[in-house]
Protein backbone atom coordinates (compact mmCIF):
# COMPACT_ATOMS: atom_id res chain seq x y z
CA UNK A 1 0.00 0.00 0.00
CA UNK A 2 1.04 3.54 -0.99
CA UNK A 3 1.19 5.84 1.73
CA UNK A 4 1.60 9.65 0.59
CA UNK A 5 2.82 12.54 3.12
CA UNK A 6 1.30 15.46 3.18
CA UNK A 7 4.22 18.17 2.43
CA UNK A 8 3.85 21.63 4.05
CA UNK A 9 2.22 23.88 2.13
CA UNK A 10 3.97 27.37 1.10
CA UNK A 11 0.50 28.92 2.80
CA UNK A 12 1.55 27.32 6.42
CA UNK A 13 3.63 30.07 6.56
CA UNK A 14 1.26 32.62 5.35
CA UNK A 15 -1.46 31.57 7.58
CA UNK A 16 0.86 31.41 10.60
CA UNK A 17 1.56 34.97 9.64
CA UNK A 18 -2.56 35.68 9.29
CA UNK A 19 -3.19 34.56 12.54
CA UNK A 20 -0.43 36.24 14.29
CA UNK A 21 -1.81 39.25 12.82
CA UNK A 22 -5.19 38.69 13.76
CA UNK A 23 -4.35 37.77 17.37
CA UNK A 24 -3.30 41.28 17.79
CA UNK A 25 -5.88 42.67 17.04
CA UNK A 26 -7.71 44.53 20.18
CA UNK A 27 -11.35 43.23 21.24
CA UNK A 28 -14.04 45.84 20.10
CA UNK A 29 -12.24 46.26 17.31
CA UNK A 30 -13.02 45.47 13.71
CA UNK A 31 -10.46 45.18 10.92
CA UNK A 32 -11.20 43.67 7.33
CA UNK A 33 -9.52 40.78 5.67
CA UNK A 34 -8.03 43.14 3.39
CA UNK A 35 -6.67 45.31 6.30
CA UNK A 36 -5.19 42.02 7.68
CA UNK A 37 -3.97 40.83 4.65
CA UNK A 38 -2.00 43.89 4.35
CA UNK A 39 -0.60 43.54 7.41
CA UNK A 40 0.56 40.42 7.03
CA UNK A 41 2.22 40.53 3.83
CA UNK A 42 2.39 38.44 0.97
CA UNK A 43 -1.38 37.51 0.83
CA UNK A 44 -4.75 38.25 -0.48
CA UNK A 45 -7.94 38.79 1.40
CA UNK A 46 -9.01 35.63 -0.04
CA UNK A 47 -6.11 33.43 2.04
CA UNK A 48 -7.01 35.50 5.08
CA UNK A 49 -10.41 34.28 4.92
CA UNK A 50 -9.18 30.67 3.90
CA UNK A 51 -7.03 31.00 6.78
CA UNK A 52 -9.70 31.38 9.52
CA UNK A 53 -12.13 28.80 8.25
CA UNK A 54 -9.54 26.38 8.23
CA UNK A 55 -8.97 27.48 11.86
CA UNK A 56 -9.47 24.12 14.69
CA UNK A 57 -12.62 24.10 16.68
CA UNK A 58 -10.93 25.98 20.17
CA UNK A 59 -8.44 28.26 18.27
CA UNK A 60 -6.93 30.92 20.39
CA UNK A 61 -7.40 32.94 17.21
CA UNK A 62 -10.42 35.68 17.97
CA UNK A 63 -11.84 35.24 14.11
CA UNK A 64 -14.94 37.04 15.19
CA UNK A 65 -13.77 40.24 15.40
Amino acid sequence: MLSIVPKPLKTDAAYERIRNVVREIPFGVVASYGQVAEVAGGCTARMVGYAMASLPPGSDVPWHR
